[in-house]
Formats: structure tokens, sequence, C-alpha cells
């Protein structure tokens, strides 16, 4: 026959199994993606710059952020860098930062891209395609435009012309008031 201390000690470790189940269940609804679409809270990532220096999305809290997944080997994504050069040096001094992540593997190509074309924005490098995979992209380029407390204010698939009237005046009336 089994003791009194079994008896309560098997049915306590089955509650304590069942416990251990829900809240594994739990954890992994919580970690399911939520979609990054406008209104929702920005994904935190670090990447490396051309140099090999680490780049923290959440460094730019209190700043309009730019965001750009691109591939140098992307024909609208070359159409679309000039104009962001353009955009970069009429917000020199603003309260916009612009991140051109490229999903490229290889870094010296990448530079090589950057020096070839004279682009003198932040270029990072986003290895194993981490950071892409983290904003759901489905190809390049894809433009996120991130709000200064780290929301996404709108998510642009395609290439644009960032350096129209048009497109600039609505990036700065985004800017926060410093």
């Amino acid at each position: 026959m089994a003791s009194t201390r079994t008896k309560i000690i098997v049915p306590l470790l089955f509650i304590a199994g069942l416990a251990l189940v829900y809240m594994v269940q739990e954890n992994s609804r919580h970690g399911e993606r939520v979609p990054v679409v406008a209104g929702t809270k920005a994904p935190d990532f670090t990447v490396r710059d051309l140099q090999g220096k680490e780049v923290i999305l959440s460094d730019f809290r209190g700043r309009l952020v730019f965001l750009n997944f691109w591939a140098t080997w992307c024909p609208p994504c070359r159409e679309e860098m000039p104009s962001m050069e353009r955009l970069y040096r009429f917000m020199k001094g603003k309260p916009l930062t612009l991140l051109a992540v490229s999903v490229d593997t290889n870094a010296a190509t990448v530079e090589r891209f950057r020096r070839a074309r004279g682009y003198t924005f932040p270029i990072l490098i986003d290895e194993g395609q981490k950071a892409a995979t983290l904003y759901q992209t489905t190809g390049v380029p894809e433009t996120f435009i991130i709000s200064p407390e780290g929301t996404i204010l709108y998510k642009i698939v395609g290439p644009e012309d960032w350096a129209t009237e048009k497109s600039l005046t609505f990036l700065s009336q985004l800017l926060p008031k410093l």
C-alpha cells in the first residue's frame, strides 16, 4: 500500500507539472511575433556599421528615425538611394536619424558600393538578416518611419523619391520639437 506521503506527493507533482506546461504555453504565446505595422512599438535590434561598430536602434530615442532595408543587388534600392543621400544632407543638424540597413552578406561589397557612389549617410550591415526578419520585411527596399518615442509611424514598401518637396515637408512635420 502506498504511504500517506506518496498519496500527497504524486498529485502535487502532477499539479506542478500541469502548471509548468501552462506557463511554457503562455510564454510561447507572448513570444509570438506581433505584426510590425504603424502604431506598434518598433522592435529593437543591434547591427554593425561598415567599420564594425555596434549600432542599437533604441539609442536613437528622442529622434525621428528613418529606417531603410536595402541591398546592393536591388535595382529599386539603387534607384532610391540618391534621394536618401539628398534627404540626409537636407536633414543634417535636425533631429532625424537615417539608418540604411543592408541585407547583403558581405560588408566589403557594401563598402565598395557606398564609396563608388559617395554616400555619406550611415550604412549598416544586417548579418544573417536578423533585423529584417524582426521587421518582417517581404523584400527590399522597405522603409519604416519611427517616432521619437519608438513607435512605428509609417511602413513604406518599395522605392520612393525622398528628396521631393512633398517628402521633405512630410518628414520635417514629423520631427520632434526640441
